[in-house]
């Protein structure tokens, strides 16, 4: 089967759509099929490259305001869109978001009728709480941004979302286009409990990171992800116990939480590791004890779910996409206040109490081999597409 990816967000952009983007092409393109992954050009990228497992075609693009990892592709209509599905001719299109790539290669494909299958990861939260707006400005602009999304998304047809919370969402702003659940996927062959790899110690030197289990973090560090909070956390963490803090990530609020941990003289119990790629994570993951997540605005992410493939607890607040993914008190700890005390509290608890912190451990590895394996996910998404290119079959629930 021909598949087109479109993502509005690629590498070397670093976030959960351009992650999860990647890895779904790859993952197909193994199976056999003919993947092409249409996305924004950095300057200095081809515009076309095989990566292998699948083809990546970059159109071109210019930064923007909301982040510095973001690109908008403003010239890219509906002409130019219908050439390029005419010269790949896919059996079925899937966007990954709704912004102006993917609202003119949906347009476009609707005018050749070819079948178009959207997956939901974008909350407004996520774009709008990087800018500095007043509450009226940020309440407008998140209406417009459902109005949009609403008037995309009816020319699709399947929508998909990697949580049960996110599939309510959208049907409570008005949504019709029949919504599946299919999660994001964590490759669970990749990302496991491991101890004293070879590799583990190559990455504790890489990074500089101690003799000693690790606390973690891993995300973007942006203002959605609640970095204030995880300073407070971390400062509470490491007064109470012998944790040291392991940052992987990176972002415009990286150097706020620096300050912030070093006037509170943390420099010694933090390494700011930045963005570690995909084939050293395992070994951070191995080398850690447990995963504190403070993003208030998440759909299902990621780190989650490599943290508990590789048999890690994950703490966090039990805000929507989280509380899909953890099961409190089973794989990890959910905290429903928000606040920096009790998720601290958490965290500790964990820290401490070993046989807690195995148990949970356990059950988190478990609970992503049976729900949220890639193998799963990636056959979920073939069943889709097999579907939408035979008309009359009806669409799964």
């Amino acid at each position: 089967m021909r598949i087109l990816l479109v993502a509005d967000t690629y590498a070397p952009s670093v976030n959960g759509v351009a992650i999860f983007t990647a890895r779904l092409a790859e993952a197909l393109g193994r199976r056999g099929h003919d993947v092409h992954v249409l996305v924004p050009r950095w300057p200095g990228e081809p515009s076309s490259q095989p990566m292998g497992t699948h083809t990546v075609l970059r159109v071109t693009s210019l930064p923007t305001v909301v982040h510095p990892s973001s690109r908008a592709c403003l010239w890219y209509g509906t002409a130019a869109a219908t050439a390029l599905l005419r010269r790949v001719q896919p059996d079925v299109v899937h966007l990954q978001s709704h912004f102006l790539l993917g609202s003119a290669v949906a347009k476009a494909a609707g005018g050749l009728s070819i079948p178009v299958l959207g997956t939901f990861h974008i909350r407004p939260d996520n774009i709008l709480l990087q800018l500095p707006l007043p509450r009226p400005i940020r309440r407008v602009l998140t209406q417009l941004y459902w109005a949009h999304l609403r008037s995309v998304y009816r020319s699709y047809a399947l929508v998909t979302v990697p949580a049960a919370s996110a599939k309510a969402v959208l049907a409570h702003m008005g949504v019709a286009v029949p919504i599946r659940v299919i999660s994001n996927g964590v490759d669970v062959a990749q990302f496991r409990p491991a101890a004293n790899e070879p590799q583990d110690e190559e990455v504790r030197r890489k990074y500089a990171l101690p003799q000693t289990k690790l606390a973690l973090y891993v995300g973007r560090l942006d203002r959605d992800k609640g970095i204030d909070l995880l300073g407070r956390v971390v400062q509470r963490v490491v007064a109470g116990t012998d944790a040291h803090f392991v940052i992987c990530g990176a972002g415009p609020e990286q150097e706020r939480l620096r300050r912030l941990l070093r006037q509170r003289q943390l420099d010694e119990r933090v390494t700011f590791a930045g963005w570690v790629p995909s084939t050293d994570m395992p070994s951070v993951y191995h080398l850690a004890r447990l995963l504190v997540m403070t993003g208030r605005s998440e759909t299902q992410p990621i780190a989650a779910l490599e943290a508990m493939a590789s048999g890690l607890p994950v703490i966090a607040l039990a805000t929507p996409g989280l509380v899909d993914v953890v099961v409190n008190g089973v794989t990890g700890v959910l905290e429903p206040s928000g606040e920096a005390d009790a998720l601290a509290a958490h965290v500790c608890r964990v820290w401490e109490d070993t046989a807690f912190q195995a148990s949970l451990a356990g059950n988190a590895r478990q609970y992503a081999v049976t729900a949220h394996s890639l193998h799963r996910t990636v056959s979920q998404f073939v069943e889709c597409y097999t579907r939408l290119r035979r008309p009359g079959r009806g669409m799964p629930d």
